[in-house]
């Protein structure tokens, strides 16, 4: 079933990333969040977006 969503990834005052809802980690989407910065904080608001915070 498809099902599609979408992630927001917030730059910090510190420099890090705040990822929200995050989605598949594609090599070519795992590059471009590596320009932005590291991500510091991951948030999962519910199951279905606990799904890919593993990768």
């Amino acid at each position: 079933m498809p099902f599609p969503t979408r992630m927001t990834i917030i730059r910090l005052a510190c420099g890090g990333l705040f990822v929200h809802s995050s989605t598949w980690l594609t090599p070519e989407l795992k590059v471009e969040i590596a320009k932005m910065g590291t991500p510091r904080w991951i948030i999962g608001p519910n199951r279905i977006h606990y799904w890919w915070i593993p990768e």
